[in-house]
């Protein structure tokens, strides 16, 4: 089954169980994604800026490699198969955290000392 469709499923599934996925922050059902973020980015002074709710996903990924959490973890969270798959978009980020830990190791001299 395409990932769209177990969506999909699960979402009816929670909504036969009363179980709300996107709630308003007093408490009341998000019914329209889009709606809701339409109206958020325009009170945050967004309204023409086509920022879309997907960007956050990059934003978040982007967020987590470079503040150094594992990169298995957030291809998980990101929902890839494949760890090449998150190497291959944010390698950019995964660079810049290799040279940071890479700058962690101390400088030896020839003889073995710091």
């Amino acid at each position: 089954m395409a990932f769209m469709e177990r969506a999909k499923q699960r979402c009816e599934q929670d909504k036969a169980a009363n179980i709300r996925w996107f709630v308003h922050y007093n408490g009341r059902q998000i019914d329209s994604l889009k709606t809701a973020w339409r109206n958020d980015k325009e009170r945050a002074g967004y309204k023409n800026h086509p920022i879309r709710i997907y960007d956050l996903h990059h934003v978040a990924a982007t967020e987590m490699l470079a503040a150094g959490a594992d990169p298995v973890a957030v291809q998980h969270q990101l929902g890839h198969k494949k760890l090449s798959t998150t190497f291959n978009v944010y390698s950019h980020v995964v660079s810049v955290a290799q040279e940071r830990a890479a700058s962690m190791i101390p400088d030896l001299n020839e003889d073995g000392e710091e």
